[in-house]
């Protein structure tokens, strides 16, 4: 791993002062806290109570997933890439950090467009995968690391674009990543992140399929109680998830230090594909219902630019 990419971009996760690379240990300038690197994958995290949950689940789904990258490209990307390039506004911005970047399909496409792709999961085998793919095609320009992106270890306003695609909704409190989202960017930096949406189409489908849940007050505390504790994980697909409206998004980037007219919530276009939907016509309805109305909508897009006033 290059010392310069770890000293430019990472930080110390406790306390967030600088780090410096000696020998391959990473150490915190500030508290003294010492990080190992493993084969070139920056083990910058803690194992919190809260995570272990979550990272049971993502740990066993890409210990058995295979052959995703064919579906992504064909199904996703393209989509994801319009929109995602379409909120950078500053055509010179180059530096890609992705939270819960899993496999990483689209840091690794920004790259061949000139871009440094810093990869942060809490999954150690998406992380090894990923750096054999990206070793095996002769790509040099990135950073990966492990990490918790509530203690997120990258280094203050030294990030163009942060995404997250899918994934602050599996905090418990999303708002501390969006807290860390902020510190990060540079100024006129840009957050994209995609988010289940609260509304009827994700209560009638995302929560009883995949064990999702709607973060409305009393229903969050007895619908976690019952899949968690007493269903243990069970129908839990992506581990821990919530649904969250477009008001509760909007306190959260503001109270992560987003101005409120820099933040835009929009419905994120994608191909739906509700597989659990039978039989095909059916299937074909509920695609159309989700696409154009509102109460179906699968998932909106949230992007948030970092500026001062005097910027604007």
């Amino acid at each position: 791993m290059k010392k310069a990419a770890i000293e430019r971009y990472l930080a110390c996760p406790s306390c967030y002062s600088t780090v410096r690379e000696e020998g391959g240990m990473i150490i915190c300038s500030g508290c003294g806290k010492c990080f190992h690197c493993e084969d070139d994958i920056a083990l910058m995290t803690d194992v919190h109570d809260e995570d272990l949950f979550s990272r049971g689940k993502w740990e066993s789904n890409y210990e058995s997933w295979s052959n995703l990258e064919e579906e992504y490209i064909r199904d996703f990307h393209s989509d994801l890439h319009r929109q995602v390039m379409e909120a950078v506004v500053d055509k010179g911005m180059k530096v890609f950090l992705e939270l819960g970047c899993g496999l990483g399909f689209f840091g690794e496409a920004l790259t061949r467009e000139g871009w440094v792709f810093i990869g942060v999961d809490i999954s150690i085998t998406a992380l090894r995968k990923l750096k054999q793919r990206l070793v095996s095609r002769g790509i040099t320009d990135y950073l990966l690391v492990l990490g918790d992106i509530n203690h997120l270890p990258i280094a203050g306003e030294c990030v163009d674009l942060v995404s997250g695609f899918g994934v602050v909704e599996h905090l418990r409190q999303p708002e501390n990543a969006l807290f860390h989202v902020h510190r990060v960017l540079r100024l006129k930096g840009v957050s994209f992140n995609t988010v289940p949406y609260l509304n009827l189409g994700n209560i009638l489908y995302r929560s009883v399929m995949w064990g999702s849940i709607p973060n409305v007050p009393v229903l969050r505390q007895v619908l976690t109680f019952v899949n968690v504790v007493l269903l243990k994980g069970k129908h839990m697909v992506f581990g821990f998830e919530l649904q969250l409206s477009e008001s509760q998004l909007r306190r959260m980037h503001t109270a992560a230090g987003f101005q409120p007219e820099d933040v835009r919530i929009e419905q994120y276009k994608c191909k739906i594909q509700l597989h659990h939907v039978w039989p095909e016509w059916l299937r074909g309805f509920a695609r159309r219902l989700s696409a154009n109305n509102r109460m179906f909508w699968p998932m909106v897009k949230v992007i948030a630019y970092r500026r001062n006033k005097e910027t604007k």
